[in-house]
């Protein structure tokens, strides 16, 4: 980048792929688990983002303030560091290609029915394939196995309209209309969402002011941001072992 406006534009096109990972991932995980360990699950997935940010900012103390510079290719600086910190996200997407399998729910809803069982019984091996889990599974099967022989066809459960952007943006607006008709549904999605914007407004504009703190106190920046990841750590490790005892709404207050 070499303007603001470029680097406006960078970072607005990276926000489309943060922006659309987090609620897909934490979607993802409440799918495909237990609820007998799902938040615990949640939080070994949620811990990893701090895991990221404290492994970056200890790069970042490594890479920026020194000459480091990578043999054959002469780069350096910050140009360095962002190759490094693009190939976990290379990575990121070798493995969700290689190991997951697709939402369930997704498939029924383009009914493909065969693969949402295919899904479902990798989904309950890895759960622990428990008896009750086996007969709801079975059940499942049964009925996902009778609607693909009475079903003829390779259309989508939202129709045609469904397969392009704007269809699907369409849907998803009804959906959320559908959504917030209900209002016990309303209340939970204005709440959450109050609660997660004042968590997220909080912690960023923290996040602002910290460098601009270290450096009025002439410490090395990166190095206070490896330490204020570092901070996230105990809340992490302490949340994975109260969520399920003391309840989501406890642990979400407390934390």
């Amino acid at each position: 980048a070499e303007s603001m406006s470029q680097v406006a534009l960078f970072r607005f096109l990276a926000g489309l792929g943060i922006g659309g990972n987090i609620p897909a991932l934490f979607s993802y995980v409440a799918e495909t688990t237990s609820s007998r360990v799902r938040g615990k699950y949640m939080t070994i997935v949620a811990s990893h983002w701090m895991l990221g940010s404290v492994i970056t900012a200890a790069l970042g103390w490594l890479i920026l303030p020194r000459d480091v510079t990578l043999p054959y290719l002469n780069i350096g600086g910050w140009r360095l560091y962002f190759v490094v910190c693009i190939l976990p996200a290379i990575l990121a997407c070798v493995l969700a290609l290689a190991f997951l399998v697709e939402s369930p729910c997704y498939l029924i809803r383009r009914k493909k029915f065969l693969e949402a069982a295919g899904a479902l019984e990798k989904i309950v091996a890895v759960n622990g394939n428990r008896h009750n889990d086996s007969l709801f599974l079975s059940e499942l099967l049964g009925l996902l196995h009778s609607k693909h022989a009475g079903w003829s066809g390779t259309g989508d459960v939202l129709g045609a309209e469904g397969e392009t952007l704007v269809g699907g943006m369409k849907h998803s607006a009804v959906l959320i209309s559908q959504l917030l008709k209900a209002r016990e549904q309303r209340k939970l999605v204005v709440v959450l969402g109050t609660v997660w914007f004042c968590l997220s407004a909080c912690w960023y504009g923290f996040m602002i002011w910290l460098p601009q703190f270290f450096e009025a106190q002439h410490d090395n920046v990166y190095l206070g941001n490896l330490v204020t990841s570092l901070g996230d750590l105990p809340g992490n490790v302490i949340n994975f072992f109260i969520i399920d005892k003391l309840g989501r709404k406890n642990a979400l207050v407390l934390s």
